[in-house]
């Protein structure tokens, strides 16, 4: 039989690796927790550190809307413009040169800076014929 001092022991000993395995358990939750947290959170400030480029596209001589122009970045097309000559495009960086081309019309380009991540600035294009 044991003794009295032997049963606590071992009954330590039981609570104890018990404690161990719960707190395993709860370092790994948390550790599942804080980098779902910190991917979600990351993809948030990335959005907000993009800044906003947008803008209307129209005729130079009527004024009236041109839709389905093309708004180029460097060689890569951005957006292109709706029914009422409206672009918009996020993009990183806080300058940005775009070329805006349409079929009947010299292409036009210009250039434009935000100066804090995430702001917006309009660029409007009045293509020529």
């Amino acid at each position: 039989m044991y003794s009295r001092q032997e049963k606590y022991r071992k009954m330590n000993q039981k609570v104890s690796a018990v404690i161990q395995s719960q707190v395993r358990v709860l370092l790994l939750f948390f550790l599942i927790f804080y980098v779902a947290v910190v991917g979600c959170s990351n993809t948030n400030v990335a959005r907000e550190y993009a800044s906003t480029y947008y803008g209307f596209v129209t005729d130079s001589s009527s004024g009236s809307p041109n839709q389905n122009s093309e708004l180029l970045q460097n060689p890569t097309v951005v957006d292109s413009s709706d029914s009422s000559g409206y672009y918009r495009f996020t993009t990183w960086g806080l300058s940005v040169t775009l070329t805006c081309r349409a079929t009947g019309y010299q292409a036009q380009t210009k250039s434009g800076r935000v100066y804090r991540n995430g702001d917006s600035l309009r660029i409007d294009f009045k293509l020529v014929p």
